[in-house]
């Protein structure tokens, strides 16, 4: 999965585009005996349903696990994780720099450059009240979407402000995120569901093979 903010063509994958919202998924398994990695189950998306059974909302809790460029790791890729919490829901598009509409999740963490494109959790951990109980058994992990960028501070005039290079530069820690149900669309769409059906038609002629050779040894 990757987010990218300009267009082209993804080989052996596929991606949405949609405004100027751009997602692309590549059909991608390292090897195991060569690389550590762990995989995120399609169970783990915050699709509507999932939003909706588990009353996602305001406030939940967040955690951001991606790239921090000033220690990126020499030997191995050493990434970290940021916390915090959902700022707002995607009710209303937000407009980008070329005023074009997308739909966004808001939360509240200190995003910097490194962090685009990190995968984004909703932790719901067993502090958590749910329908006016608290489930100390409950520990839930979502996949919310991907990080697409943060809000900066729009620059003032010189004029009229003395802190105006301050300003410029200031992130107000709101990072803005590209939901899960926009990843669940390409993944379920014709392309990618037609490669995973021929896959397992070969698998299943291989498999199949193999047992008719077994049968007559």
């Amino acid at each position: 999965m990757a987010r990218t903010s300009t267009s082209g063509s993804i080989r052996n994958g596929s991606f949405r585009k949609t405004h100027r919202l751009i997602l692309a998924v590549l059909p991608f398994a390292p090897d195991t005996t060569t690389f550590e990695y762990k995989a995120c189950d399609v169970s783990m998306l915050a699709t509507e349903s999932k939003l909706t059974e588990h009353l996602i909302g305001i406030g939940e809790e967040i955690a951001v696990s991606g790239l921090f460029v000033s220690r990126t790791g020499n030997k191995r890729n050493i990434p970290i994780v940021r916390f915090g919490n959902l700022a707002a829901m995607p009710v209303e598009k937000l407009p980008d720099k070329k005023g074009l509409d997308y739909h966004a999740y808001l939360i509240e963490v200190r995003s910097i450059g490194g962090l685009s494109g990190s995968p984004v959790f909703a932790f719901l951990g067993p502090s958590r009240v749910h329908e006016g109980k608290i489930n100390l058994l409950q520990t839930v992990l979502l996949l919310l979407g991907v990080v697409r960028g943060h809000w900066r501070q729009p620059r003032t005039n010189r004029r009229v402000s003395a802190l105006a290079d301050d300003a410029a530069n200031l992130n107000l820690g709101i990072a803005v995120v590209t939901s899960a149900t926009e990843l669940e669309a390409i993944i379920n769409g014709d392309h990618l569901a037609q490669g995973r059906a021929a896959k397992d038609e070969k698998l299943i002629s291989e498999s199949a093979a193999a047992i008719r050779e077994d049968s007559t040894i």
